[in-house]
């Protein structure tokens, strides 16, 4: 419904080409085995930054805020890193991740209409070049 709370106006045509998608949400977990307790990057936060041009963060551990924190960036740089996301997603496939690797990461595209969300999670370089632009463009460095 437009102009529900939680929910963007609906976009202009030719501004969202998935336009049933309007979140990314990046979950970056704690490090498993020996790296948890002694690795300083083990960062864990989840980031969300929605179409609108809203970042939601909730810092987990290892990061200068705990809890939640908001700020607010370009709606069409959001609308660009949600396509952007959604493209790449479509290429990663869940990949077993060794017990001793740093960081699990979790991508999740939200649907507007309430469709669930399409969800990829996994370890290694094909996923952390997905992660690494929502942390850029959302500025999640702010808060880690």
């Amino acid at each position: 419904m437009p102009g529900s709370i939680g929910r963007p106006e609906p976009y202009p045509p030719g501004v969202n080409e998935h336009r049933d998608v309007d979140s990314v949400t990046l979950l970056r977990q704690r490090c498993t085995g020996r790296a948890q307790f002694t690795n300083e990057r083990c960062e864990a936060y989840a980031v969300t930054v929605r179409a609108d041009g809203r970042v939601l963060w909730d810092g987990h551990a290892f990061v200068e805020v705990e809890g939640p924190a908001e700020a607010v960036i370009s709606p069409s740089d959001a609308t660009r890193l949600i396509e952007r996301t959604h493209r790449r997603m479509q290429a990663l496939r869940l990949r077993q991740c060794a017990v001793d690797h740093t960081h699990y990461v979790q991508v999740d595209l939200g649907r507007a209409q309430g469709e669930g969300t399409e969800v990829v999670r996994g370890c290694g370089p094909r996923f952390q070049r997905v992660a690494r632009p929502i942390d850029r463009v959302a500025e999640t460095g702010r808060w880690r």
